[in-house]
């Protein structure tokens, strides 16, 4: 292969990178533009369902006591940021979509039968 044909090889390898560069942005801009249309801005969300977190954990330790607070296992601290994300779509968004509520119930669910499991193994 010659000097010409190395050149050329090039040219198109890096055609080909461009135009896969360019349909990864593509999908990336389509899923955020559908996503942007179900669920309201980002920012918008993001700041509420921060705040309802914040709140919910607030709340929790402003009940039990800072100090005598029985900390949460990660399962369910991250079962209540996951369900306060998807409450933070529904308001922010769609309300009628109803996979925020099912993914809600799916994770309540996954706590229901980590505390089931936790008290079948330790009666």
């Amino acid at each position: 292969m010659g000097h010409y044909d190395n050149m050329v090889e090039r040219d198109v390898q890096e055609a080909l990178k461009e135009q896969a560069e360019k349909a990864a942005q593509a999908s990336i801009d389509n899923t955020l533009n559908e996503r942007g249309a179900r669920y309201g801005t980002f920012t918008d969300h993001a700041e509420l369902s921060q705040n309802l977190k914040g709140l919910i954990l607030q709340h929790y330790f402003l009940t039990h006591g800072k100090e005598q607070a029985p900390q949460l296992p990660a399962y369910m601290v991250e079962a209540v940021s996951m369900i306060c994300h998807k409450l933070a779509r529904i308001a922010n968004g769609d309300p009628t979509y109803d996979d925020s509520w099912r993914d809600i119930a799916g994770y309540a669910q996954l706590v229901v039968e980590e505390l089931t499991e936790k008290t079948r193994t330790n009666p």
